[in-house]
C-alpha cells in the first residue's frame, strides 16, 4: 500500500505541468478535471481505505485551515451577488481542490526522505519544463508532446514567448518563478557535487525558460525572490565567501542572459501591453470594490463587469484587487491571513540547524515572495494549475515543522543507541552529550520542536 502511495505520488507530481484533462469549459477556460486530478483522488481513496490517522486521531490540519474555511464560508456569501453562479460554482470547485493537495502533503510528507524525493520529482519538472522552453524558442518545436499540452512558440507584438506545457507564457512564467527559488537554495547549500549538480541544472534550465517566457510579471517575481534570499542571507550572517561567488555566478549567469537578449527585452517592453488597459481594469475594480465591499461581485465574476469595455474576458491583472473585488475586503483579508501565516513560519524554520530542512524552507519563503510580487501584475493565481502549485507550496511550507520534529526525534534515538552500546562505565551523566544538528554555518538558533 505504502509504494503504490508513493508511486502515484510521483505520478501527480510528473502529470502536474501538463496540460491533460477533460471536461473543457469555455466560461473558465479550463478543464474541469486534469490528470493529477485524478491521481490525487486516487490517493485520498487509499488514504481513506488506510484510515491510519483517523483511527489515531492524528490527523493534521495546519494553522491556515482555519482561514481557509472563513475564505471559503465568505467566499459561498459572494453567491448573492454574483451574475453567473456557474461561474462561481466553479471557483469554489477549483479552490477545494488545491486546498486537498496541500492537507495530503502536511500528512503524508512526514520525514526528511519523504520530502527529499518530493523536492527532487519537482525540480525534475522545473528542468523538464525549462528545457522544452529553450527547444521551443531555438527550433519551434514541442518535441511531440503536444499530446500533453505542449504547444510551439507564440510570437506576440513582434516578440517570440514559449508555453512549455502550460498552455500560456504568463501562467508558464509564473509556474517556474515558484519553484526557481527552492531549486537555487538546494544548489546553494545542499552538500554532494551530484545534488549540486542537479539542482543547479535545474535552476539554470528554469531560468532560460522563464526568460524565454517574456513574462514580465515572472520576471518581477524572480527579481523580488533574489531581493528577498540576499536580505535574508544578510540577516542571517549567511553572506561568506562561498555563498557570495555562488550567488555572484548565478547573478553573472542571468545578466550574461539580459545581454543577450537585450534587444528581445526592449521590444518586449516597447511593443508589450503599455498599462493603459490595466490600468482601465483596476479602475473597474476599484468601483467594484466601492460597491461591494463586504461581499464582493462573487468569485470568478469580476469579467462579466468588463466584457462590455474590452469585448474579451479576462480578470483584472492584479490579484488582491480581483479577490476584494469578487469576494469583498473580507475575502482578501482571510487570504493574506494565509499567506503571512505561511511567510511567518517558513521565517521560523530559517532556524532550523538542518542544512536540508533549511534550504526548503528558505526557498519556499522566496517563492512565496515571487508569488506576493508577480500577483501585482497578472491574474496567475486565477489560473487552476498554478493555484495548485501555490497550495503545494503551502503544503510543503506547513510540513517543514513537523518534518523538523521527526528529524530531531530520530537523531536522538540514533544517539541514545550509541551510547547504550558502550561500555557501562562509559556512559555516566557527564560524558552524555546532547546530540547537535547541522546547520549551514553550524550557528543560530534551534527551532523548538
Amino acid at each position: 500500500m505504502k509504494k503504490l502511495q508513493v508511486w502515484l505520488f510521483r505520478i501527480m507530481i510528473l502529470c502536474l505541468p501538463l496540460n491533460l484533462g477533460a471536461f473543457y469549459t469555455h466560461l473558465m477556460e479550463e478543464d474541469l478535471i486534469f490528470a493529477f486530478d485524478v491521481v490525487l483522488f486516487a490517493l485520498y481513496i487509499l488514504w481513506f481505505v488506510e484510515r491510519k490517522e483517523l483511527r489515531k486521531g492524528q490527523l493534521v490540519w495546519g494553522k491556515i485551515t482555519l482561514p481557509f474555511i472563513l475564505l471559503l464560508f465568505w467566499t459561498g456569501l459572494s453567491a448573492l451577488n454574483a451574475i453567473s453562479l456557474t461561474m462561481w460554482g466553479m471557483g469554489i470547485y477549483m479552490a477545494i481542490k488545491a486546498y486537498m493537495i496541500y492537507l495530503y502533503i502536511i500528512n503524508k510528507i512526514t520525514t526528511k526522505e519523504d520530502l527529499a524525493w518530493f523536492i527532487k520529482w519537482l525540480a525534475a519538472g522545473v528542468a523538464f519544463q525549462g528545457f522544452l522552453g529553450i527547444v521551443q524558442y531555438t527550433t519551434g518545436s514541442s518535441l511531440g508532446l503536444e499530446f500533453l499540452g505542449a504547444q510551439a512558440k507564440q510570437r506576440m507584438a513582434g516578440v517570440t514567448r514559449v508555453r512549455g506545457t502550460i498552455g500560456y507564457p504568463n501562467q508558464f512564467g509564473a509556474w517556474l518563478a515558484l519553484q526557481i527559488p527552492i531549486a537555487v537554495s538546494l544548489f546553494i547549500f545542499e552538500l554532494g557535487s551530484r545534488k549540486k549538480l542537479f539542482y543547479g541544472g535545474s535552476a539554470v534550465l528554469g531560468i532560460f525558460g522563464l526568460l524565454l517566457s517574456f513574462s514580465r510579471s515572472a520576471w518581477a517575481g524572480l527579481l523580488g525572490s533574489g531581493l528577498m534570499f540576499l536580505l535574508i542571507l544578510a540577516r542571517k550572517r549567511l553572506l561568506k565567501a562561498r555563498y557570495v561567488l555562488t550567488i555572484g555566478l548565478a547573478m553573472a549567469f542571468v545578466g550574461v542572459l539580459v545581454v543577450i537578449f537585450w534587444d528581445t527585452i526592449m521590444l518586449r517592453f516597447e511593443t508589450g501591453d503599455t498599462g493603459k488597459y490595466r490600468l482601465i481594469m483596476m479602475e473597474i475594480a476599484y468601483d467594484l470594490i466601492k460597491e461591494n465591499p463586504l461581499l464582493g461581485v462573487g468569485l470568478s465574476n469580476y469579467k462579466f463587469h468588463q466584457v462590455e469595455l474590452f469585448r474579451y474576458w479576462n480578470p483584472v491583472h492584479n490579484e488582491y484587487l480581483r479577490l476584494a473585488a469578487e469576494t469583498g475586503l473580507p475575502g482578501l483579508l482571510f487570504f493574506m491571513v494565509i499567506v503571512i501565516i505561511c511567510l511567518k513560519e517558513s521565517y521560523k524554520m530559517l532556524q532550523a540547524r538542518d542544512r536540508f530542512i533549511f534550504s526548503v524552507a528558505l526557498g519556499s519563503l522566496c517563492s512565496m515572495w515571487a508569488f506576493l510580487f508577480l500577483v501585482n501584475f497578472g491574474p496567475e493565481y486565477s489560473h487552476y494549475r498554478v493555484q495548485f502549485l501555490f497550495w503545494i507550496v503551502l503544503g510543503v511550507i506547513t510540513a517543514l515543522r513537523r518534518i523538523y520534529r521527526h528529524t530531531l526525534n530520530a537523531n536522538a534515538a540514533r544517539q541514545q543507541t550509541k551510547l547504550s552500546r558502550k561500555p557501562i562505565e562509559t556512559v555516566s551523566p557527564q560524558n552524555r552529550v546532547p546530540p547537535s544538528y547541522p546547520h549551514p554555518e553550524e550557528s543560530g538558533r534551534g527551532v523548538r520542536p
